[in-house]
């Protein structure tokens, strides 16, 4: 079974960087947003509110996923360069690889302690969901920002 590495993973290759001219955030795809769904779930069962999709960390979670399915890793890179993107105070990911199902990748998330606290961490308000086909699976980068 495939599973997620432990959230305090980094990388080292920096994000890619933006143009200059801000492209349109693609629209989540039906996996995407399902994942956004279920984990603002989650977030009301504890008390939470839920997360608002914001564009830019849309484009950061789509632009990761696509690099790191293209360089055949699956690890965390730095941060800081989606704070830089984005502004705001916080930010974090989620990765998650080979899962059938957006309801699998949430409920994985939810088992580890890590990752349980970035979905239900009342710092973050916005969020970003992307997965894309690998060989190995669905690859998915969710990003927050707070």
């Amino acid at each position: 079974a495939a599973g997620t590495p432990p959230p305090s993973g980094g990388g080292s290759t920096p994000a890619p960087a933006q143009s200059s001219a801000p492209a349109a955030a693609p629209a989540p795809q039906p996996v995407d947003a399902e994942i956004v769904a279920l984990g603002n779930e989650a977030r009301r069962a504890q008390g939470v509110a839920d997360l608002s999709v914001s564009e830019c960390a849309q484009q950061q979670a789509l632009a990761r996923a696509r690099l790191l399915v293209a360089e055949g890793r699956f690890e965390h890179d730095p941060l800081e360069p989606i704070l830089a993107a984005c502004g705001g105070r916080t930010v974090g990911e989620n990765l998650a690889l080979g899962y059938p199902t957006a309801k699998a990748t949430v409920d994985a998330w939810l088992a580890s302690p890590g990752h349980r606290a970035n979905l239900l961490s009342k710092d973050f308000t916005g969020i970003g969901v992307a997965c894309v086909d690998s060989a190995r699976g669905l690859l998915c980068a969710q990003v927050f920002l707070g």
